[in-house]
């Protein structure tokens, strides 16, 4: 059995939209520099199955560690057919010369990535236990004096305002957020709902209750509490809200079944996360990132120091929303990597 299976969607996950990305992993021709043909990952060459590819090109990455500074330089200004140009050349049979390394983050954190994409079972197909709940707690603790300087309206592709207002809040409608950290979608809340969050971190909670105090938005109530396990009656909220929550969780299958329980009949959830994308040369970046994700965070961006954060970058959104039984629409992909997702689903009545 290969180390690093990949799970192969099925016929219900390609009718219901976007699909799981694993659906590259089809029937094509591959050259012997192991690229893609006409954009996608090859699943066979010769007796060489997905698997084994994907196998290949993580023991690439081991013996070439270096090869993730072009990757992640890529990766920094989201330049996708440079992306598809690299992946496509790379010769897996030969050894890799690196050029001047020049990736700010690859270059400080050199031997900790080696490391990292070394180490047995590093690179897991696993959907559920990636991550887990103790060490997430602890980097988001820590991380909490310091995440607002990195992460508050940064980044070009987050727009805090956008995603609160697809909520479509009401007067006097019940809002939950899962995950409000230290509070930056807050200011976004209107003041005539009944707004909760919740948080397992207390440190980030603590920056949260100070930020409401500045603001003067004492009506939103804060919980420290874990997703996993919502001390909530069934129906208890209208609108819901995960925001950079679910890529983060130990078990995103069961906190979506927890959302779709505490969610009103009619009532909206709304998703902004990063998740997997659905361009094959991503998915594969995102797979062979995925243990320097768990441990040092975003630094394939430049601005994210390591550590401030922990995340799956190889998370599945449709997995667990299809389990749950959470039908999302309206899809819509803020990068050029197809990785930052705003989603909706409406609950039935």
């Amino acid at each position: 059995m290969s180390e690093h299976p990949l799970p192969l969607v099925s016929e219900t996950g390609a009718r219901r939209g976007p699909p799981v990305a694993a659906r590259v992993l089809q029937s094509s021709k591959t050259s012997r520099m192991g690229g893609f043909d006409n954009g996608r990952c090859p699943a066979q060459s010769g007796d060489t199955t997905a698997h084994e590819l994907y196998d290949k090109y993580v023991s690439f990455v081991r013996s070439y560690p270096d090869v993730l500074d072009r990757l992640v330089s890529i990766w920094n200004v989201f330049d996708l057919e440079a992306l598809k140009q690299f992946i496509g050349r790379l010769d897996l049979d030969a050894p890799y010369e690196a050029p001047v390394l020049s990736h700010k983050r690859y270059v400080e954190n050199r031997e900790a990535i080696r490391r990292l994409v070394r180490a047995k079972g590093a690179h897991s197909d696993a959907d559920r236990g990636y991550l887990r709940g103790d060490f997430v707690r602890g980097v988001y603790s820590a991380a909490a004096v310091a995440y607002d300087s990195v992460w508050d309206s940064v980044w070009s592709y987050e727009n805090r305002q956008q995603i609160v207002k697809a909520l479509a809040l009401a007067p006097g409608q019940r809002l939950l957020e899962i995950g409000i950290g230290t509070g930056n979608n807050v200011r976004h809340f209107p003041q005539n709902c009944e707004a909760t969050g919740i948080d397992f971190s207390r440190p980030m909670l603590e920056h949260c209750r100070a930020k409401l105090r500045e603001m003067g938005r004492g009506d939103v109530r804060l919980l420290e509490m874990d997703a996993h396990r919502l001390e909530f009656s069934d129906a208890s909220f209208d609108k819901v809200l995960c925001f950079y929550t679910l890529c983060v969780v130990e078990d995103p299958f069961q906190v979506l079944s927890e959302v779709a329980r505490v969610l009103a009949p009619g009532g909206r959830l709304v998703i902004y996360d990063v998740v997997r994308s659905d361009i094959p040369e991503v998915v594969l970046l995102q797979y062979l990132y995925r243990p320097i994700a768990r441990e040092l965070g975003a630094i394939y961006l430049q601005l994210c120091p390591p550590g401030n954060i922990t995340y799956d970058s190889w998370f599945d959104v449709w997995g667990p929303t299809e389990a749950a039984g959470v039908e999302v629409a309206d899809v819509t992909y803020f990068d050029p990597f197809r990785t930052v997702l705003l989603a909706f689903y409406q609950k039935p009545l």
